[in-house]
């Protein structure tokens, strides 16, 4: 199946109002590079406020351009159908992280948990703060972070998605009158409620993944709107000893409920994390080499999946490998074995045929098999042993010497003077 210029490989995940698929550009020579494709499913098409959302993600994130931002590269429409073209992530997200450390009853690393609320809340604070390549202010509002939404590559980059509830200052608003977009559980007072939103909602949001991750246990059991209303938010600590005091002071200012009591701005947030965080925050190859600890099934099989379409891109374009242009010499007589991983030798080929290893193909077996006819013979060639004897030697030099060439072209020059002035003096030929 294809959308546009993409190739779909197989389906990623369905949920909600759309289907995640896996894909590939093809450009010229081949494979270009893997995206991820997003589309509406197929019983909402039709809905109009599903597209008014799905086209509000688009137009969004594609003016977003941050690190921990996952990049969007195309919208298009193929036999009536929208897809949105972005970067493909090879990671996990932080709920899947939670759930794998859960699985062998470990809980999730408290520098794993920092690095990645940090990086999520720097990518908050651009979004927050951006300004359009018109110089205009146009604040965009997530109103969707939850651990699902937020993905870890196996390098340890934090990357943010999943824009397609979020709000453009000076655009029209996608939430109906009476409705309540978000995820259950994750969503801040003011947003429950209905009332104008700013960033200080992201970051309350961003408080109760960070509360989660380090405790492990839900914040929100009761329905969303009367739990975040007025039950009471204890401290981390309470649930897990070994956080700093520090850090709960930071996690519970987060979440206090009246936005004029939390951090200000989503930076002002990360930069209280790193300050409380101290000697506890990992760095980026700490953070990737736990997702690639736990993921290293998937990794393995993302890889061999690549792999397959390379090859089945091959073949379908007719794409020939570098190393078919670079084959061994046909007149050395010792080329080199190529050899596995293993120390043993494998069979080489010369332009798809087959070589013998023993030994080196002849002359007359390599022009006929090998289009790589090289501009000059190689030293051992029989022929160039010949002329180098020794009495050969020096009359080759002398005639393939620049001097022979205008010795001879001044000898025959002469020769036609010559018979031209003897046919001067001698009256232009015989007498008659």
């Amino acid at each position: 199946m294809a959308l546009g210029k993409y190739e779909i490989v197989c389906r990623l995940s369905t949920g909600g109002m759309s289907e995640i698929f896996l894909g590939y550009q093809r450009g010229i020579g081949g494979f270009r590079k893997m995206v991820v494709l997003k589309t509406i499913l197929p019983d909402t098409r039709g809905q109009e406020e599903v597209v008014r959302m799905f086209l509000n993600e688009a137009r969004v994130t594609a003016e977003l351009n941050h690190p921990n931002i996952v990049q969007v590269y195309e919208l298009g429409i193929d036999n009536d159908m929208l897809f949105l073209a972005m970067e493909y992530i090879q990671g996990c997200s932080m709920i899947e992280m939670v759930r794998a450390c859960a699985a062998v009853q470990q809980n999730l690393p408290m520098g794993f948990v920092l690095t990645t609320v940090r990086d999520t809340a720097l990518a908050l604070w651009y979004a927050h703060t951006f300004v359009d390549m018109r110089h205009r202010k146009r604040p965009v509002i997530h109103r969707d972070i939850a651990g699902k939404n937020i993905m870890v590559s196996y390098e340890g980059t934090t990357k943010l998605l999943d824009f397609g509830i979020a709000k453009m200052q000076g655009t029209d608003p996608l939430t109906f009158a009476g409705t309540v977009k978000g995820t259950t559980g994750y969503m801040s007072p003011e947003q429950l409620l209905g009332k104008p939103l700013d960033g200080r909602s992201d970051i309350f949001s961003l408080g109760i993944v960070i509360h989660e991750c380090l405790t492990g246990y839900r914040l929100f059991h009761e329905t969303q709107k009367k739990a975040v209303l007025s039950n009471e938010i204890h401290a981390p600590s309470a649930f897990n000893s070994s956080i700093p005091k520090a850090l709960d002071a930071v996690i519970m200012k987060a979440l206090e409920k009246k936005p004029d009591k939390r951090f200000q701005s989503a930076l002002e947030f990360a930069r209280a994390l790193e300050g409380a965080a101290g000697e506890h925050m990992w760095k980026a190859e700490q953070v990737g080499q736990l997702v690639s600890l736990h993921f290293a099934k998937r990794r393995e099989h993302t890889r061999k999946l690549l792999e397959e379409v390379r090859e089945r891109l091959k073949e379908f374009t007719g794409q020939v490998e570098m190393e078919d242009f670079l084959q061994k010499n046909p007149f050395d007589s010792n080329p080199p074995r190529r050899t596995r991983g293993d120390g043993e030798p494998t069979k080489a080929f010369l332009l798809g045929e087959e070589e013998q290893e023993t030994t080196s193909p002849t002359q007359e077996q390599a022009r006929g098999r090998s289009a790589l006819i090289p501009l000059r013979l190689p030293s051992s060639c029989p022929q160039t042993d010949a002329l180098s004897s020794r009495w050969f030697s020096p009359l080759l030099r002398f005639f393939s010497n620049r001097y022979f060439a205008l010795f001879s072209f001044s000898a025959f020059l002469g020769v036609v003077l010559a018979v031209l002035l003897f046919w001067i003096l001698t009256g232009f030929g015989p007498a008659h």
